[in-house]
């Protein structure tokens, strides 16, 4: 007999049975969570150990379901079906009736199968509710206590590309244990730390875009605000003696996730790495944008402004930090009155658009598109002068942009601009946003139409499209010559004058010697000339010699 049947053969042995392997069950569980989710160094030893576990769980539920079922079902169930006796299933007494008979019968598979499902669900339901245990997790720490590197970079990117609210604070929690942990690989901390900056990153923008929404919570909001007063503190305090290959990490995971307290830091970090190309340097720098932090605009206007020759990355990280540094300044102070906005902050917003608006004019193709990009922040009304020479100036109309990448040590994690725009289109998008109130660009796109002439097609669309996002009507037909304005006719001198000049016949005949002109009557006054003459030719209507 087997031990099964063995413990079934009785009721007394089954109740034994049952309650001792369900205390095994109870006990065995928390120490299992405990090992698999802070001790296990592999995830094959994980898998035999659940696979036990579930057998356990397994014989417990079928124990306890023949128990039940053996107290449930008629007809002698367990002696029957479990242990495969033939008895009587029904008294000689209850033989007559065939319902009875019938039920006494039946083997109730289905449900002493849903007995079990029912017992291993409870079982489940417990043990992860008790233990808070989820098979992801324990895969995932106990794939970063392994020693194999590869599948820990990469468990690690992936942790960094979560954004449901159901993942990202788990996400949070291991990748801050990873980077904090020194037994880890440089490498594998490099990659928490890049992890941990774009959560922050999803996080801030999302906090963003529900405040340019009006809305006041949400559950990033209160992430970040969380992930911030945990994380902020341990990574200042880190910065100071972190090790090289991880200090720009840090920089860009305290820009991520928005903390003012660290901006003196980013402004020390480019002071104390002056090289441009170096990783500190242009962290520092990318920090500042990614932070949004207003109080850097006059430190970034006079980086912008120190007439140092960059490199084409190092120029365009520059300019994106300007870009988001102005959007940050419009937005604070939208609603401000011009007198009430602080003068430094005033004039290093106009340093900035005056800087970009000469290199959108005289730069080189790439950088005029990329300054095209920053000056659509900019949106104040004493730009479009700066717009208007940028559009008009040499070249201009044959510039076909780009995207500009905006790389630091942490791969590229911003672009500028989009994939085959016409540099005017980005200047045509910025003089929209500058002319809101102002008539005086609708009346240079409206003149630009009608008068001129060697506009291509393209730029008539250009203009027309600008015409139609300040809702104005669009200029249709041929442009008509621009009218130049000519200086008034001398005036005729009278008959007086004109017989002072020439007294006698004989002096009239040396000046007009030919006899067969004809001469105006003394009182005679040439035909004024039409305005539209006048208008169009400086020599028409002015009088005879």
């Amino acid at each position: 007999m087997s031990l099964f049947r063995w413990l079934a053969s009785t009721r007394l042995r089954l109740l034994i049975a049952s309650l001792v392997t369900a205390g095994v069950v109870a006990a065995v569980t928390g120490p299992m969570a405990q090992f698999l989710r802070y001790e296990s160094r592999s995830v094959v030893t994980n898998m035999l150990i659940l696979l036990g576990y579930a057998f356990l769980v397994l014989g417990a539920a079928t124990l306890l379901a023949i128990l039940v079922g053996d107290l449930w079902f008629p007809g002698r169930w367990r002696e029957r079906v479990i242990l495969g006796r033939r008895v009587a299933p029904i008294d000689a007494s209850e033989a007559d009736d065939p319902i009875k008979a019938l039920r006494a019968q039946k083997s109730y598979f289905l449900q002493f199968s849903a007995l079990v499902a029912v017992f291993v669900g409870l079982a489940v339901f417990a043990f992860q509710k008790g233990t808070g245990f989820s098979l992801e997790e324990s895969y995932q720490r106990t794939t970063l206590r392994s020693d194999s590197v590869e599948p820990k970079l990469e468990l690690v990117s992936e942790l960094g590309e979560q954004r449901r609210d159901d993942r990202v604070p788990q996400a949070l929690e291991i990748l801050d244990s990873v980077w904090r942990d020194e037994t880890q690989p440089l490498e594998v901390r490099r990659a928490a730390l890049t992890a941990l900056g774009q959560v922050g990153d999803y996080l801030s923008d999302a906090v963003d875009r529900w405040r340019e929404q009006g809305r006041r919570t949400s559950w990033q909001g209160e992430t970040l605000t969380g992930l911030r007063a945990s994380l902020a503190p341990a990574l200042r305090k880190f910065h100071e003696t972190a090790p090289p290959s991880l200090r720009a990490y840090v920089t860009y995971v305290l820009g991520a996730i928005h903390d003012d307290e660290s901006r003196a830091l980013f402004l020390n970090d480019l002071k104390a790495f002056p090289d441009e190309s170096s990783d500190e340097h242009r962290t520092a720098l990318l920090a500042l944008g990614v932070a949004r932090q207003l109080e850097a605009l006059p430190d970034v206007a006079a980086l912008a402004n120190d007439g140092k020759e960059r490199d084409d990355d190092t120029f365009a990280l520059l300019a994106w930090v300007a870009r988001e540094l102005m959007f940050t300044f419009q937005r604070y102070y939208q609603k401000t009155d011009e007198d009430d906005i602080p003068e430094e902050m005033r004039a290093a917003a106009e340093r900035l658009w005056r800087y970009y608006g000469e290199v959108a004019a005289t730069g080189a193709a790439e950088r005029r598109c990329t300054a095209a990009v920053v000056l659509t922040q900019a949106r104040d009304v004493r730009l479009r002068e700066v717009l208007f020479r940028a559009f008009d100036a040499p070249g201009a109309g044959e510039i076909i942009c780009g995207y500009a990448r905006v790389t630091a040590v942490t791969g590229t994690v911003r672009t500028l601009g989009e994939d085959g725009q016409e540099l005017r289109q980005r200047l045509i998008d910025a003089l929209a946003l500058v002319s809101l109130g102002d008539d005086v660009v609708t009346r240079w796109a409206r003149d630009r139409l009608m008068h001129v002439s060697d506009d291509s097609e393209n730029v008539r669309y250009l203009l027309n499209d600008l015409l139609a996002k300040l809702g104005q009507p669009k200029v249709t037909g041929t442009p008509v010559p621009r009218e130049t304005p000519k200086p008034e006719p001398e005036p005729e001198p009278d008959a007086g004058a004109a017989a002072e000049v020439a007294p006698d016949a004989g002096a009239a005949a040396e000046v007009a010697p030919d006899a067969g002109a004809e001469e105006p009557a003394p009182d005679a006054v040439p035909d004024a000339p039409s305005a539209k003459a006048t208008q169009n030719s400086p020599t028409d209507g002015a009088p005879a010699p």
